[in-house]
């Protein structure tokens, strides 16, 4: 079975970093590369194109994130991507879904958490 390709945008590159390791010890999955901006994102998404993003929501701007969402699933419907925030307001719960993404889920959330979504997603 081919492994998961997963993308992290995210502009703390000690998340970015964190769930490279975290990522890189699954071993179903491996990391298609990481982005510091939404804008860049959506560059590197679509050059790479991964199965999974894990995308922040606020990075140069407070929801570059989900205006990356938008741009990804414009250009390739079929890339998932799962918003990976520290947000649990509704309204960006809310955004982030109708920009297509396929899940949502806050950052202090299980790592068991987090690989279960990104599995369940691909699935």
């Amino acid at each position: 079975m081919a492994k998961i390709r997963v993308f992290i945008a995210d502009d703390s590159e000690d998340i970015r970093k964190y769930f490279e390791v975290i990522l890189q010890n699954e071993p179903d999955m491996l990391v298609a590369g990481t982005a510091s901006s939404g804008r860049e994102a959506v560059e590197k998404v679509i050059e790479t194109a991964p199965d999974i993003v894990l995308m922040d929501i606020q990075m140069e701007s407070r929801i570059a994130g989900i205006e990356a969402i938008e741009a990804i699933k414009k250009r390739n419907p079929d890339i998932k991507v799962i918003v990976l925030t520290i947000h649990s307001r509704d309204d960006f719960l809310f955004r982030a879904y109708a920009a297509g993404a396929a899940d949502y889920i806050i950052k202090t959330s299980s790592v068991v958490d987090i690989l279960t979504s990104i599995r369940n997603v691909v699935a």
